[in-house]
């Protein structure tokens, strides 16, 4: 075999064993995750142990890394997140001894999303559907009229009222870690900052977020002023299931589509 001719059946034999210890590589990393039964999540006291396939995608993401203030934020970047999912939350605004709760359930599929924001009082339902383009928003009772408009830089959890956990990102951590939240594993983050109005000068607003691992999606959230709660959000029940294409049918009986 000729010099040149040689070095090319070198160089591809090479190439050829790279790739089958890199995929060997991978498979073990995951056959490992697969077979152990818990993951210990670094942290105080011994940090928190929870079963390995309760983290879903992200249990490779977090096996063995510690949180901290300084890394918190990169962590919660590199978590997997479903494209297509549903969810119901609790939102509670408080002021003293007044108190508003809404139910917000949500439908996420690619880049559609369908809210229902319910009052406990009994108040009229309203209904909202986002696009990445379009803002779709009718009552209840307003059937078969609705308001059509630009979305603006609303997120879909944003028009329900809730936070996301790309405001997290914006945030100066002051504390973070791992916590167990209704049976969950979650990465908690505080924060604070002052009262945005002259009614509150001087006075700092303390924010908690919880974050679960196995979603890397916000499940709850809680802000207090004064040792006061005035504002919370649970998450009451997720499903990773794909919404019916019915969740974006509009009162006129129009089904929105992406980019409408």
């Amino acid at each position: 075999m000729k010099r040149g001719k040689m070095a090319q059946a070198v160089a591809i034999a090479t190439t050829l064993l790279l790739i089958v210890l890199a995929c060997s590589f991978y498979f073990t990393s995951r056959s490992y995750l697969d077979q152990i039964q818990t993951i210990t999540l670094p942290g105080e006291n011994g940090g928190l142990t929870v079963g390995a396939g309760e983290l879903g995608e992200n249990a490779d993401a977090v096996d063995g890394v510690a949180i901290h203030p300084e890394n918190v934020k990169d962590v919660i970047r590199t978590l997997r997140r479903p494209a297509e999912y549903q969810y119901t939350a609790l939102v509670t605004q408080s002021y003293h001894s007044l108190e508003n709760q809404t139910q917000v359930t949500a439908a996420v599929k690619g880049e559609r999303c369908r809210l229902r924001i319910t009052p406990a009082d009994g108040g009229q339902e309203k209904n909202i559907i986002l696009t990445p383009d379009s803002y779709y928003a009718w009552l209840s009772t307003s059937s078969p009229q609705y308001y059509q408009g630009s979305r603006g830089e609303y997120s879909y959890d944003e028009a329900g009222g809730i936070p996301t956990y790309e405001d997290v990102l914006e945030l100066e951590i002051l504390e973070a870690g791992y916590t167990e939240r209704d049976g969950k594993a979650c990465i908690y983050v505080k924060a604070a900052h002052p009262v945005d109005n002259a009614m509150g000068a001087g006075l700092m607003v303390e924010d908690t977020y919880y974050i679960a691992v196995s979603t890397g999606l916000l499940y709850g959230a809680e802000s207090q002023v004064g040792g006061l709660t005035v504002y919370s959000m649970q998450q009451t029940a997720y499903q990773a299931d794909s919404p019916a294409e019915t969740e974006f049918v509009l009162p006129n009986g129009q089904t929105v589509q992406t980019g409408a």
